[in-house]
């Protein structure tokens, strides 16, 4: 009788009520699952801009500490030596090494300080050319400069500063390539038959790195941006560059180096905001040894 029953019940088909339950049990599995992905695509999400946050603050600093580790070299020459056509920050150029749209004066000519820095408050923007690619510098940040030569010159330098050195004597250069350096003898030196050194012409770099409160193309989205000495037709002149967006604060300080040399040990700190999470922030620093020269404060 029971088997009767039984059998006669499943031809019957599912009840209203077991049928609801299961509808209901399928609902809470399908939230569940919903809820899930959801967790799992946001997980994957703060990954992913975790790990693109890390790498442009990462690049941001390779970038800065590969230009602080070359600064101050000038062919056969380092900072320590006096080039002729050099000029101290701030004053006035030699004509003829003059550069076109001007940040400040002597900014490309102050071959003495190769590591220079500059901190300054809402308002106190240091160079007269504006900050790409609005004009709107991040407030607080610092901006550093750094010197040095590279590479040897080519046809398309021809409107670029140059260094002119041997391992005695150098000089800035502006134009003609290739009027040899005669090198400077010691006071009482007596000239001998033995023919000059060869010069070496290498192409003058000078950026100033700062951090700008728009990127190209997009409003308050901050970056990483420089100013670099250019040549042309038109002679020397600065163009602005944007490098790494996303970096929202360069800072800039010297620190007790082991060996005793004042301002050879630079500590860079770089403060990087996440493009795709832009309430995640990562902050790192990277301590340099400069090799030719030393840095200090801009005044």
């Amino acid at each position: 009788m029971n088997q009767r029953l039984l059998s006669s019940r499943l031809a019957a088909g599912m009840s209203l009520i077991e049928l609801l339950a299961a509808l209901a049990m399928a609902g809470l599995l399908l939230v569940a699952a919903t809820q899930w992905l959801q967790v799992s695509s946001r997980a994957a999400r703060e990954l992913l801009a975790a790990l693109e946050l890390q790498e442009q603050t990462r690049a941001a600093l390779d970038l800065l500490e590969s230009e602080v580790r070359q600064s101050g070299a000038y062919g056969l020459l380092s900072s320590r030596t006096v080039l002729e056509g050099s000029s101290p920050l701030g004053t006035a150029e030699v004509s003829s090494l003059a550069v076109g749209g001007r940040c400040v004066p002597s900014l490309a000519q102050d071959l003495g300080h190769p590591v220079q820095w500059k901190t300054w408050a809402t308002g106190a923007w240091p160079l007269l050319c504006a900050a790409g690619p609005d004009g709107r510098a991040m407030a607080g940040s610092d901006l550093l400069l750094t010197r040095r030569a590279t590479m040897a010159l080519t046809a398309e330098d021809a409107g670029a500063l140059w260094v002119e050195s041997t391992p005695i004597a150098g000089r800035l250069r502006n134009g003609m390539v290739g009027v040899a350096l005669q090198s400077a003898l010691a006071p009482g030196a007596v000239p001998t038959a033995q023919s000059p050194p060869t010069p070496m012409q290498t192409l003058l770099v000078v950026n100033a790195f700062y951090v700008s409160r728009d990127s190209t193309g997009v409003r308050n989205q901050p970056s990483l941006r420089r100013k670099q000495l250019v040549g042309g037709t038109s002679g020397p002149r600065f163009e602005d560059e944007e490098l790494v967006p996303g970096i929202e604060r360069l800072a800039v300080s010297v620190v007790p180096s082991p060996t005793g040399s004042s301002g050879r040990l630079l500590l860079l700190t770089v403060t990087s905001r996440s493009l795709r999470l832009p309430a995640l922030k990562r902050t790192a620093q990277r301590m340099v040894l400069l090799r030719n020269g030393t840095a200090s404060p801009w005044t």
